[in-house]
């Protein structure tokens, strides 16, 4: 049976999200960090899937407005939860999970399941300029295709694991 594997780009981006919301002490923005380092990476396959939906000022803008809302809920008291740690090992399960007959998951995967999260303030600024699950699946899946197609990238998935 073939384990499903997490791609080396996303690996990277869940750790820097990881200590992200460690730093920030909340394990439960720790899904709206990994997005904000999405946002971040643009050679990711995550960010070309939006640049197909957004133009290059709306991504910038989707990312303020992340930036803006990660600083206000830190001023807020909240409860810890889940450890970042948790959160982020909990959430690579769901991936893994989600993508079932995958042998990699992907920068892409990461995105649709944090803009599917209604918990996220990266859903809501998302829904916002018109990004919802449903219009990332058919981009998505072209993406994928042409993935397939093309030469081994970046996001291939980590060997020995």
């Amino acid at each position: 049976m073939m384990q499903t594997k997490i791609s080396k780009t996303l690996e990277t981006i869940i750790a820097r999200a990881a200590f992200s919301a460690t730093k920030a002490g909340s394990a439960r923005l720790f899904r709206d960090y990994l997005a904000l380092e999405l946002l971040a990476e643009e050679g990711s396959l995550a960010y070309q899937l939006l640049a197909t939906r957004l133009k290059d000022w709306e991504i910038a803008q989707v990312r303020l407005r992340l930036e803006r809302e990660l600083l206000a809920a830190q001023m807020r008291p909240q409860r810890r939860d889940l450890l970042p740690e948790a959160e982020y090992r909990t959430f690579e399960e769901e991936l893994r999970g989600a993508c079932k007959g995958v042998c990699s998951v992907s920068t892409i995967h990461a995105l649709q399941a944090i803009v599917a999260d209604r918990g996220t303030e990266t859903s809501r600024i998302m829904e916002m300029y018109g990004v919802v699950p449903a219009s990332l699946e058919a981009p998505a899946r072209r993406l994928a295709a042409e993935e397939q197609r093309s030469e081994p990238r970046p996001e291939e998935p980590l060997r020995g694991r």
